[in-house]
């Protein structure tokens, strides 16, 4: 092997990184491929690193994929390896190739940029070399054929480069692995912390949900919900305020994770405290709007659903604060969408919220759900949308309240194939009995 076929190795690896990175964007940026959904995780798992542990793994990719600059230098068949500014170039241009994918895997256009200008200083390491420090001696080299005789400085030159270029390479591949196993160590350390933490604030998301079924003798409430992430910013409560009235509510923090979640429970306390003076729709959303205005900035804001169910009158009170249209299906299978112009919970703190009145039969049933219902999206980019729920709920046959909303669920899952849910889904169903 000559010094131009361990180049052309060389070169050819680079132009595959190259091909690789413009085939990995094309292939991430077109909806039927399975690309997108290892880059998506890929960059959900960078991001979800500290800036700190992403630098330091960075520095460790930079040192182990450093090594290819001495050991090229190494592999040359001539006697002398090059100088130590041609070193140090091809030494530091492998490793920043190497660490710039990690530092800028969440911004693809960046990369591509940055890869294809180190490639370019990759084939012009002698150009630079001449323009920055000038033009290097000529070296003598053994040819097959020929004997030179070298004098002691420069057989001790070319000795101590070859050790230097060794000893380089074996260090970068020391550091570069203590560097990448302290990486690891100290993630899986916060992962393992955060997991307990995510357990905690799940278990406190789920004691906000209902423990069973709500059923009386004239109706039947049961919801189901399921979260886009660990911990859900949607949740739903039924409470039963006296023998004939029973209240029903739906919320829908913006955004999910744990900082959705604790809203969501705090909405859940503001409401059972608030429920202690008035049961009124229009009061009971006043209040909460005040009490979610308060404690969340001006980028958080709660879409909330209420209904105050009378068995004697055989009324809905209700009303909507930025939230989707509750669903009022009648005994003879038409459906209608209600909901009352106001705005979402946290909005503005000085508003006046907006109530209505429905009657209702035995047979009938009412619907809340969350916009994570309608606004699903399947790998075609298609919402499983308002229209297709209610022909969901018009073609079933009457089931419980219980089996109807957990099929609503599973139906929105289904639906979304490998996608997942952008946002957290949640379904209560009414049945009126008697």
């Amino acid at each position: 092997m000559n010094q131009h076929d361990v180049f052309s190795q060389i070169k050819t690896l680079h132009i595959l990184a190259i091909h690789s990175a413009f085939h990995y964007i094309f292939h991430i940026t077109h909806k039927d491929s399975t690309m997108k959904n290892i880059f998506k995780g890929t960059a959900h798992f960078m991001k979800l690193m500290k800036p700190r542990e992403v630098r330091i793994l960075a520095l460790a990719v930079f040192f182990l994929f450093g090594t290819i600059g001495p050991l090229t230098m190494l592999m040359r068949p001539n006697i002398f390896p090059g100088t130590w500014f041609q070193f140090l170039l091809v030494t530091t241009l492998s490793g920043m190739f190497s660490a710039c994918i990690i530092l800028l895997m969440v911004k693809p256009l960046r990369l591509v940029i940055a890869l294809v200008i180190i490639q370019a200083a990759m084939f012009s390491t002698k150009q630079i070399e001449e323009f920055i420090v000038g033009a290097p001696p000529s070296q003598r080299i053994i040819v097959s054929d020929h004997f030179i005789k070298f004098s002691q400085n420069e057989l001790d030159t070319i000795e101590t480069k070859r050790t230097v270029f060794g000893v380089t390479a074996i260090s970068f591949i020391a550091i570069g692995y203590t560097l990448f196993i302290l990486v690891i160590t100290s993630e899986n350390k916060r992962r393992a912390r955060l997991e307990a933490e995510f357990a905690i604030a799940q278990s406190i998301q789920n004691s906000l949900l209902p423990t069973s079924v709500c059923k009386t003798d004239w109706c039947e409430i049961a919801g189901a919900t399921s979260p886009a992430t660990e911990v859900a910013g949607d949740y739903f409560d039924v409470l039963q305020l006296s023998e004939n009235e029973i209240v029903v509510a739906v919320a829908d923090v913006s955004g999910h994770g744990v900082g959705a979640g604790i809203i969501s429970a705090m909405t859940k306390s503001a409401l059972r405290a608030e429920l202690q003076h008035s049961s009124q729709p229009s009061s009971v959303l006043q209040h909460l709007n005040t009490s979610v205005f308060q404690v969340t900035d001006k980028k958080m804001f709660v879409t909330f659903a209420y209904i105050l169910l009378n068995k004697q009158t055989h009324t809905a009170h209700l009303a909507t604060a930025g939230h989707p249209p509750l669903l009022l299906h009648k005994s003879d299978n038409s459906i209608q969408e209600i909901r009352t112009p106001n705005l979402a919970l946290g909005m503005q703190e000085h508003t006046t919220f907006n109530d209505t009145l429905v009657h209702f039969e035995r047979g009938d049933a009412l619907y809340l759900f969350t916009d994570g219902i309608t606004e699903a999206t399947n790998t075609q980019k298609e919402q499983f949308s308002l229209d297709k729920l209610r022909e969901l709920l018009q073609d079933v046959q009457r089931p419980s309240a219980e089996k109807l909303s957990a099929s609503v669920v599973a139906s929105v899952r289904s639906f979304t194939e490998t996608n997942g849910l952008p946002d957290d889904a949640t379904m209560v169903v009414v049945r009126i009995t008697s």
